[in-house]
C-alpha cells in the first residue's frame, strides 16, 4: 500500500504518570513512516526529560519545548511543525493500539478521504480492559459525504468533536488555528473542518484508548468547563444556522442540551452578562424553540428545561435535588 508520512502531533502538559504509556503506544506502531511531535507546554513534573528521552530513542521524534499557553496553542504549535500530509493528534494521557495506523491510513488511501473516523473505547481504570466501554460507532466501514458527516456531527452522536479519533488530510486546516485560552477547543473547531472535507469515511475500528483520569478537564466539570463547552456549540450554532445543508433544529437542539447542562450544574452561578446571554440566545431563536416537540426533544431534562420556568427546573435538576436522590437511592 501507499505509505504516506503521518505526522502525529502530542502535546504534552504534566502527564509524566501517563505519558510513557502514550508514547510506546505511538513508537510502536505496525505502520513506521511516522513524523512525531511532542509539544512540551511548560511542564514541571518531569515530562519534558521523558519527551527528550525518546527523542534521543527514535529519530522520528521531534520536541519542541515551549512557556505553558494552553493545550490550543501547543495543539498549533504542532500543525505549524508538522510535515506530513496527514496529521492525526494524541493526548498524552491516552494510547492508542499499536496497530491502528496501517488500516486507517490503508482506508484513507482507498478512499480518497479527507477524514477518516474510527472508534474509542472509555477508559477510567486503565488496569482493568473487561471495564472498558466502547462509544457507541458505526457497524460498518461507511464512507459520507462531507454535507453527511456534518449532520452527524452536529447530533454529536456517532460523530462527535474529539480531535483524536479521526485522521486528517493536513490540508483541511490551513489558515485554521485553535483557539487560544479555550478548553474545549475541539468543539470550536471540528465544524471548520468538516465543512471543508468533500468526504469522510467511518472505519468500523475501535483503536484509541480514552482515559477519564480524576482531575483532567473533561472530568472536572465545574462552571467553566461547562460554560465552555456551551459556547463552543453556540458558537457552532451561529456558524451554520444559515447552511441550506444543515437541520437547523438539530443544531439548536446541541445547545439547549447544553444549556440544560450548564443550568442543572450550575443553577446559581450564572449571573450578570452571561446569564443575559443565555436568556438572548433562548428569546432571539423562540421559532426553533416553538417548533420543537416531543418526538424533537427526546431528552426528559431537556424538554423540562423549555417548559418550565426557570426556577423550577433548577430545583429539579439541581446539585441539591441530584444530592436528595442519590441520598434516597441509598436507603433503598
Amino acid at each position: 500500500m501507499d505509505t504516506p508520512l503521518l505526522s502525529v502531533i502530542i502535546t504534552v502538559f504534566n502527564t509524566r504518570p501517563y505519558l510513557e504509556r502514550c508514547l510506546e503506544s505511538v513508537v510502536n506502531q505496525t505502520y513506521t513512516n511516522l513524523d512525531i511531535i511532542l509539544v512540551d507546554d511548560g511542564s514541571s513534573d518531569g515530562s519534558a526529560d521523558i519527551c527528550d528521552r525518546y527523542r534521543e530513542r527514535d529519530s522520528r521524534i521531534r520536541v519542541i519545548h515551549k512557556s505553558h499557553g494552553g493545550v490550543s496553542v501547543a495543539r498549533n504549535f504542532g500543525l505549524a511543525a508538522a510535515l506530513g500530509t496527514i496529521v492525526s493528534f494524541v493526548d498524552s494521557d491516552d494510547w492508542i493500539d499499536p496497530g491502528a495506523y496501517s488500516p486507517l491510513i490503508a482506508n484513507f488511501t482507498a478512499s480518497s478521504a479527507d477524514i477518516v473516523l474510527f472508534g474509542f473505547y472509555r477508559v477510567r481504570d486503565p488496569s482493568r480492559p473487561e471495564t472498558f466501554e466502547k462509544e457507541p460507532f458505526f457497524d460498518s466501514d461507511t464512507l459520507l459525504s462531507g454535507e453527511e458527516a456534518l449532520n452527524l456531527l452536529a447530533e454529536d452522536g456517532l460523530i462527535k468533536s474529539y480531535l483524536w479519533n479521526k485522521i486528517y488530510a493536513k490540508k483541511l486546516f490551513e489558515d485554521l488555528e485553535f483557539p487560544p485560552g479555550r478548553l474545549y477547543e475541539d468543539g470550536f473547531i471540528m465544524h471548520k473542518i468538516f465543512r471543508r472535507a468533500g468526504t469522510v469515511s467511518a472505519a468500523a475500528l475501535f483503536k484509541y484508548y480514552y482515559y477519564q483520569r480524576e482531575g483532567s478537564i473533561t472530568t472536572t466539570r465545574n462552571i467553566k468547563t461547562a460554560v465552555e463547552e456551551f459556547d463552543a456549540f453556540y458558537s457552532r450554532f451561529e456558524e451554520l444556522k444559515d447552511d441550506d445543508a444543515l437541520d437547523r433544529k438539530t443544531l439548536f437542539l446541541r445547545v439547549l442540551h447544553s444549556a440544560a447542562d450548564l443550568y442543572s450544574g450550575h443553577p446559581f452561578a450564572i449571573r450578570g452578562a452571561y446569564r443575559k446571554k443565555l436568556r438572548n440566545f433562548f428569546a432571539g431563536h423562540r421559532k426553533d424553540f416553538t417548533a420543537l416537540d416531543g418526538r424533537d426533544v427526546k431528552n426528559i431534562r431537556d424538554r423540562l428545561f423549555l417548559k418550565l420556568p426557570l426556577f423550577v427546573f433548577c430545583l429539579l435538576y439541581g446539585p441539591l435535588a441530584r444530592a436528595a436522590r442519590k441520598a434516597l437511592r441509598g436507603l433503598f
